[in-house]
């Protein structure tokens, strides 16, 4: 399967990514989340690869294109593989899932998914724009500026 122009998915076709899905907290499958939710992507690598280790990767992408997060693992064999985020840094808006199977190098393409997955993320409070920022607020004793100077 080689890549051509408009093509959603490419590469060689020894292995494939499979039963791409999103699961929620309990293990359900979803689509839409809040932020800060737990959130676990899991997949099925099918075929027998030519070479092990194999890497993983993904990449999410907002609503424009642009790259929120990338990262890669690598695999020793096929079957079953998940990545769990214990709490989803992703603030608000609709992201695009793109995930890819390489050999150990990233030059040779198995098979690269560019629309995996589809979700949206809600706000679980006051949260705005693409990022969660999980922070905590408390209150701090300032000194006066005449104090710092030393006069």
């Amino acid at each position: 399967m080689a890549r051509g122009a408009g093509l959603k998915e490419w590469g060689s076709g020894e292995v494939r990514l499979e039963d791409v899905e999103l699961l929620g907290p309990e293990g359900e499958p979803r689509t839409q989340f809040l932020a800060g939710e737990a959130m676990t992507l899991r997949l099925r690598v099918a075929g027998e690869p030519p070479v092990v280790p194999m890497r993983v990767s993904f990449e999410v992408r907002d609503s424009s294109g642009l790259l929120v997060a990338g990262s890669g693992h690598l695999l020793e064999q096929s079957g079953g593989v998940r990545f769990d985020v214990e709490r989803l840094p992703l603030a608000d808006g609709r992201f695009r899932l793109r995930l890819g199977l390489t050999d150990e190098s990233g030059e040779r393409v198995y098979h690269w998914l560019d629309d995996a997955l589809e979700f949206i993320v809600y706000p679980a409070g006051d949260e705005r724009g693409v990022v969660r920022l999980d922070g905590e607020w408390s209150g701090e004793e300032i000194e006066a500026q005449a104090e710092r100077v030393g006069t």
